[in-house]
């Protein structure tokens, strides 16, 4: 298997995956429709991961000669999935309960049309992405120093990312940014629908949750558009985490190995 053909089977997932969760959504309530669209996608991540790690595990070496084993970039891969799920979700449940908050004050003084503004999610989501501008940065500093450095291999873990992520995007741009109840600790705000901004929350389905809305190419496009800010930040960190290490540790003339040897 090489490299060029691993890229387009992560890419036909990705592109099946993000099929099947908008069949969901558009056929099913929100809350199973997330159920079944989590399900399908963590089970075709964890396979797409395994197959990716054994890949780079049997044919990939470190510029020491050191041979990097399956569970190396197993661990490499989860680690950032897991990082970038967390602090996403983290971020979405603090935002619900600070907004939560603010609407109680001003819900019988403001109207709905203010209140579906953007400005509860944007700040949400240029905090994401200066976290993750700043770890991707020192992870490609470290991988540098590592002589590990591989642009390709954390592309495919980005595009892993964004199927794990995949239900819960879509979701939260169909249905609306964010869902608020009555206890603070249950309301959600969701950082990657910031181009959602005009759901009428007064429109319920069977589950108590916002109708979805009719427009499905708006949809894919919203989650498109923040998926790929979203990569782009990331892949110029890496990036620039390298650039970083060769401008503080190397000079013109030294001859110095960032990258694994493919």
């Amino acid at each position: 298997m090489n490299k060029k053909f691993l890229i387009i089977l992560t890419g036909v997932f990705f592109a099946v995956l993000f099929a099947v969760n908008l069949l969901l959504f558009n056929f099913a309530f929100a809350e199973p429709a997330l159920m079944a669209g989590t399900a399908i996608t963590w089970v075709a991540v964890a396979i797409l991961s395994l197959v990716i790690a054994s890949h780079y595990g049997m044919s990939n070496k470190s510029s020491s000669a050191e041979r990097r084993k399956l569970g190396d970039y197993l661990k490499n891969i989860w680690l950032i999935i897991i990082f970038m799920t967390v602090l996403s979700y983290a971020l979405s449940f603090a935002g619900g309960i600070l907004v939560s908050f603010i609407m109680m004050i001003i819900r019988n003084s403001v109207g709905g049309e203010y209140l579906n503004g953007a400005f509860f999610v944007i700040p949400l989501f240029m905090i994401y992405l200066t976290v993750l501008y700043r770890t991707l940065v020192k992870i490609g500093f470290s991988d540098s120093r590592k002589k590990i450095f591989n642009l390709r291999f954390k592309i495919l873990i980005l595009l892993l990312v964004l199927m794990f992520i995949m239900p819960w995007a879509i979701g939260g741009n169909m249905y609306g940014m964010y869902y608020l109840t009555g206890n603070p600790l249950d309301s959600d705000i969701n950082i990657r629908a910031i181009f959602s901004t005009s759901v009428d929350l007064t429109s319920y389905d069977y589950y108590g949750e916002p109708e979805a809305t009719n427009n499905m190419a708006g949809v894919i496009i919203k989650v498109l558009l923040t998926f790929a800010v979203e990569a782009a930040v990331a892949v110029f960190a890496y990036m620039r985490g390298k650039k970083a290490f060769i401008a503080k540790h190397m000079s013109k003339d030294k001859d110095y190995q960032t990258d694994e040897n493919i």
